[in-house]
């Protein structure tokens, strides 16, 4: 819980920032960025550089949203198996999930 408010505490002092996965490992520390509802990565943009100062940044995208395609059956059971995944195949290590609006439901 420390993990996560201090990320958010990070965030808010942060310009806002978009990017599929990190270009090399520079850190012990992944972060997962999920946006909200009718939004998509690119809200993450302008805050992924500063973040990457301390973190290995990803970006979920949620199912039928920005180039994501949609999933038939969208609920937050299904949606968070799809974010379980996209960790799983992406070799990311106890991550830090940062969501916005329905993307923080996502992450509980």
């Amino acid at each position: 819980m420390n993990r996560i408010l201090c990320c958010l505490l990070l965030l808010s002092l942060a310009l806002p920032a978009a990017a599929q996965a990190p270009v090399e490992r520079t850190s012990d520390y992944d972060l997962v960025l999920i946006h909200g509802l009718g939004g998509n990565a690119s809200i993450w943009e302008d805050t992924i550089p500063l973040l990457e100062l301390a973190f290995n940044v990803w970006t979920f995208e949620l199912p039928g949203h920005g180039t994501t395609p949609p999933i038939a059956d969208a609920t937050i059971e299904t949606v968070s198996q799809e974010l379980e995944d996209y960790i799983a195949e992406h070799g990311i290590r106890r991550p830090t999930l940062v969501g916005h609006g329905m993307g923080g439901l996502v992450a509980l």
